[in-house]
């Protein structure tokens, strides 16, 4: 099961310290709020994307397509947010993410999603 990077950092504090050097600890959920704010969504995307396309030839096994809703992402008179996901199942990585246009039409967000990843 994934989880925020926020919940339990000490469970993973060894292998934090093998890339990044904390002396303040780790960083709470604002500041990971107020970084991500900053950053170019479509530049960041890319960068996640080519970093990503790395790792796939790596990983062996199943990958999973899986299209959900996002919880409490209904706002106002907006419909809610319904996501397509690539997840290989043996490595806990999610590959890919793509937007769907409503629930019961996933399929033109699959074919998006292996757009993007081919």
């Amino acid at each position: 099961m994934s989880r925020p990077i926020s919940v339990k950092p000490e469970t993973c504090t060894e292998c934090r310290a093998e890339y990044l050097k904390l002396s303040h600890g780790t960083p709470s959920h604002d500041t990971f709020s107020r970084v991500f704010r900053v950053l170019d969504a479509h530049v960041f995307e890319a960068c996640f994307r080519d970093w990503i396309s790395g790792l796939m030839g790596i990983v062996e096994g199943v990958v999973a397509i899986d299209g959900k809703t996002v919880r409490r992402s209904k706002d106002g008179p907006n419909t809610a947010l319904h996501m397509i996901s690539a997840y290989a199942t043996a490595s806990g990585l999610c590959f890919a993410q793509e937007g769907a246009q409503g629930k019961g039409k996933e399929l033109s967000g699959i074919k998006a999603l292996l757009d993007t990843r081919l």
